[in-house]
């Protein structure tokens, strides 16, 4: 057994393990996942079937968003289902009906399937 005030080959070891181990921990913790986060999402105007991009990193999207074009509420997130056709994003499909304007462009509401007027996709510009 050590003496009061020294330092034992075995404390020495287990303070460098312990060392080690934490910053293993650290770099584990702080290094780049590979996980990207996208800023961008493409929505749909339900009445127009017109495709827009809005960059989230420049602020909050609201849902739904305003048509820049129109100044009415009617645009939507929209992803590519596994046939290539947008479709309305499954956990906003249920608030398409509480536009007051109809949503002409969705031919189906239970799948949330747009007819888009164009693949084009207009940015959407914010001051």
């Amino acid at each position: 057994m050590a003496k009061a005030g020294r330092v034992s080959p075995v404390q020495v070891g287990v303070l460098i393990v312990g060392l080690i181990a934490m910053g293993y921990l650290v770099y584990s913790l702080m290094r780049p996942t590979g996980v990207t986060v996208d800023t961008e999402i493409v929505l749909a105007d339900v009445t127009t079937g017109q495709l827009f991009s809005l960059d989230t990193a420049k602020g909050s999207a609201f849902i739904p968003e305003v048509n820049p074009d129109t100044g009415k509420e009617t645009l939507f997130p929209v992803i590519k289902d596994e046939q290539g056709n947008w479709v309305i994003t499954p956990n906003h499909r249920g608030s398409v009906r509480s536009i007051s304007e109809k949503p002409v462009a969705i031919s189906d509401l239970r799948s949330g399937r747009v007819n888009v007027a164009s693949q084009d996709i207009k940015p959407i510009t914010r001051k």
